[in-house]
């Protein structure tokens, strides 16, 4: 915490003051709103990350162990990691990215302790953790877990397994986010290989790789090949989880800021104001992701000349985090 607030308040309100200095710098003040120096680097990244479930493997790891105390005790560090991994997940799905960061930190150990640094339930703890670095901006922490997971599922898997295909699924969103698209996009191709040939070409697990490889090309400005792999993702999601779903809101979200880059601003429009109304219903008006929805939107009137609705959504937005704030005070 930073004066009162968690680092994702800091950083959204970094953000959405930032953008709000460019329709009406008096408003920041009305506000009282300020941004601390140390959010500076932390403000270009929006947590559009969607959280990648923890793999369950039996198993000991010691199948010659025939004493029953230690079976026992097995079964008992098992059942502390299972409820780590659930607390985990709720953490992580409520915002809460610093406390499933301590939570992740614990789990980790244990599962060290209990299956050792080269087992795949090892590789799949760094795999989250490393999420919720990345969610928190610190990229070249998420890059070193990422690849140390890699090469662990490579290790003892092998290439052509599931877990591997998400392995380098993450590793190239890290790099994408670092703007290394050349290094992203074989990454990319690679776990969606993987993906179809093991899941189907129908899978979210498809679909969640379709939509981050569009990215690479939206950033190259091929915007074609881009929404036409959004439009599969979106078709995919859709089918699995149904239009109201966090899956689709992402999908949405991702193919909103496509047509916005494309300048196609009906289209746009369109995609971001279904977002965020999925997010809305789904997680409230105050979740990070809903707050971030809200702020694609402002950012799309903005590059229409619409900047008082602009500024009326950040305003919003800040109200927010304000109410957060007194909430924790």
């Amino acid at each position: 915490r930073v004066h009162g607030e968690t680092i994702v308040d800091l950083t959204l309100r970094a953000m959405f003051v930032r953008a709000l200095l460019r329709a009406s710098p008096r408003a920041v003040v009305r506000t009282g709103a300020s941004i601390h120096p140390q959010l500076n680097r932390y403000v270009p990244h929006v947590m559009r990350s969607m959280y990648v479930p923890l793999r369950h493997f039996s198993g000991c790891g010691n199948s010659s162990c025939g004493c029953e105390q230690n079976r026992e005790q097995q079964k008992q560090m098992e059942q502390t990691i299972a409820n780590l991994q659930m607390q985990l997940q709720q953490c992580y799905r409520l915002g809460r990215y610093n406390e499933a960061l301590k939570v992740a930190e614990e789990c980790r150990e244990q599962i060290a302790n209990t299956f050792g640094d080269n087992h795949p339930v090892y590789a799949s703890i760094l795999n989250n953790t490393a999420l919720i670095h990345k969610t928190l901006g610190d990229y070249q922490t998420a890059l070193s877990l990422y690849d140390e997971a890699l090469g662990v599922y490579r290790q003892v898997v092998g290439e052509d397994h599931l877990s591997t295909a998400t392995a380098y699924h993450n590793l190239a969103l890290v790099h994408r986010s670092m703007g290394a698209f050349d290094v992203a996009q074989p990454l990319f191709e690679k776990a969606l290989e993987t993906r179809r040939k093991l899941r189907g070409p129908e899978h979210p697990d498809v679909a969640l790789t379709l939509s981050a490889l569009a990215g690479c090309y939206r950033e190259r400005q091929e915007f074609g090949k881009a929404e036409s792999l959004l439009q599969s993702a979106q078709k995919i999601m859709t089918q699995h989880y149904g239009e109201e779903s966090e899956q689709t809101a992402t999908v949405l979200a991702n193919l909103g800021l496509t047509m916005k880059s494309n300048q196609k601003w009906d289209q746009a429009l369109f995609c971001y104001k279904t977002s965020l109304a999925i997010r809305t219903k789904l997680l409230g008006p105050k979740h990070p992701d809903t707050l971030a929805a809200k702020h694609n939107l402002a950012e799309l009137f903005f590059a229409t000349e619409r900047e008082q609705e602009a500024a009326e959504l950040l305003q919003e937005n800040l109200q927010v985090l304000d109410e957060k704030t007194r909430d924790l005070q």
